[in-house]
């Protein structure tokens, strides 16, 4: 039995609470206690993630977004892990993250990674010899969704298109990639 095609949708969570609902991709929608999150779900069983960075930053769970950050440093930690994609040492994460931070920086930097861990999963950040690594591959085994790895996905293939002088084609990458900001 093979495995269902992956599904494009796109999920409004409103912020007051009410439950999530799966859209057409192809809606607009306006309003401030609307999110929108562009994902790509499989139907069978999996953990998938999502970063959104481009407005609003906002980190989707499982289909849950995370609305409650203990510590929002964790959530500043995770997208700079991120935007990193390599072991980043400590050191360069507390000069980079928090320069102007009091002497206690390396307990705050700790207790953060700790926050990050908790709220996303104990695996998907390691350290190793005084380095930190985001692996949300370990853990979410449905995939990593990224706004910023789409964004830049469609401007490359827009690019190619517009060189390959297929117009309409380059259009549809651009459109997609601008659907993306929030």
């Amino acid at each position: 039995q093979s495995n269902p095609p992956v599904e494009e949708t796109v999920a409004s969570v409103d912020t007051e609470g009410s439950e999530a609902k799966e859209l057409d991709s192809t809606e607009v929608f306006k309003g401030k206690d609307a999110v929108v999150a562009s994902l790509s779900l499989r139907k069978e069983p999996g953990r998938s993630i999502a970063l959104l960075a481009i407005g609003e930053p906002m980190i989707i769970v499982d289909g849950q977004p995370v609305i409650r950050w203990r510590v929002m440093r964790a959530m500043e930690l995770c997208f700079y892990l991120l935007d990193r994609a390599k072991p980043v040492h400590k050191e360069q994460i507390m000069l980079e993250l928090w320069p102007e931070t009091e002497s206690s920086v390396e307990q705050s930097l700790r207790s953060t990674v700790y926050h990050l861990r908790k709220t996303l999963d104990e695996n998907c950040i390691t350290y190793r010899s005084g380095y930190y690594t985001l692996e949300l591959e370990r853990v979410y085994q449905q995939g990593v969704q990224c706004d910023v790895a789409q964004f830049e996905a469609y401007y490359d293939e827009g690019c190619q298109a517009l060189q390959q002088e297929e117009t309409q084609v380059a259009y549809e990458a651009f459109s997609r990639m601008v659907q993306l900001y929030r």
